[in-house]
């Protein structure tokens, strides 16, 4: 996926932030993977979540 350096740094809403952090915990737990391993990847699950992706397969698979 392409991004911009604008893109990679837009503010992200308050409530955009929660609903990605629950679908982390979520992912984790469906895959059985520790949460940590997904935040210490937060910066590309970030990028991509302000790239305009929200389905979880496409933001947290291939990390």
């Amino acid at each position: 996926m392409m991004t911009d350096l604008r893109t990679m740094s837009a503010p992200v809403d308050f409530d955009d932030m929660d609903k990605l952090t629950d679908q982390m915990f979520e992912w984790s737990r469906q895959h059985k993977l520790p949460v940590e391993d997904l935040l210490s990847k937060r910066h590309a699950i970030l990028s991509r979540f302000r790239a305009g992706e929200r389905q979880p397969e496409r933001l947290f698979q291939g990390l």
